[in-house]
């Protein structure tokens, strides 16, 4: 895939949408860029236009977007003793105003947490105030945990069990750890070391193996509670039982 590159743009409102027609990106309300042909193909490497997908592909299958915030580099130049040391970038799922919040600011919430509902990690939650005139002035705290669901992938996919999904976070944790050992040895001293190579999604878990940041385990069973437990005293990592419909059996069977 070929991403466009954003101009240098004030710490504002950027967004990026795709659509039919092509994908966007605007500042402010302007809109910056626009492109209609995406590197997409078949063939590894294309050989000919003719390789090329049409567009809207790729985009006319389920697709993630990665999204970091990155410093230094050709484009804006590295940062020296100048470079004011602070960034922030808030994904932009929550629309300020919104009618929904209305029927829950009526039922006496002021304050959530919000995240995403789909797949096995769910994302980065942030703490919101359901009223403001925008995600900023609502945005209390972003982000505040990861998210893990104890959730099955259908179609004979891996993996296709609750012992599976355990397992998969088992090692990318441990992948998580393993890497970021990797790099630190490599900062401290590259001779004879290969660089490792750049995994974003094993590096979002860094702040979880380190500490900084909770990991919230929806769990239900009390065999994922258990698992949660247990593997949150593993690694050493800050958990948090979201649901726990059945912790009350933990508590009978040690009283038993």
């Amino acid at each position: 895939m070929r991403t466009a590159r954003l101009p240098s743009l004030d710490p504002n409102v950027t967004k990026c949408a795709v659509s039919s027609v092509g994908v966007g990106s605007s500042h402010d309300g302007t809109v910056t860029s626009t492109q209609t042909k995406w590197w997409s193909s078949n063939a590894n490497p294309p050989a000919a236009d003719a390789d090329l997908n049409a567009w809207p592909a790729p985009f006319d299958k389920p697709f993630y977007v990665l999204i970091n915030l990155a410093v230094g580099g050709n484009f804006d130049g590295n940062p020296d003793a100048t470079t004011a040391d602070k960034g922030e970038m808030v994904i932009d799922y929550i629309r300020a105003g919104e009618a929904q919040f209305e029927a829950a600011r009526n039922a006496g919430f002021t304050t959530v947490l919000t995240v995403g509902r789909t797949g096995i990690f769910n994302g980065q939650s942030a703490v919101i105030d359901l009223a403001g005139d925008s995600v900023s002035e609502m945005t209390i705290r972003s982000p505040f945990a990861e998210h893990f669901t104890f959730t099955t992938v259908g179609g004979g996919q891996y993996p296709g069990s609750l012992l599976g999904t355990f397992s998969a976070l088992r090692q990318m944790l441990l992948d998580a750890q393993r890497l970021q050992k990797l790099q630190k040895q490599y900062a401290a001293n590259p001779r004879g070391m290969k660089r490792p190579d750049p995994d974003r999604s094993l590096e979002a878990l860094f702040p979880i193996v380190n500490r900084q940041m909770p990991l919230v385990f929806n769990a239900n069973s009390e065999n994922e509670i258990n698992r949660s437990l247990d593997l949150a005293k593993e690694f050493n990592i800050r958990a948090i039982i979201a649901g726990g419909t059945e912790a009350w059996k933990r508590f009978v069977s040690k009283a038993v």
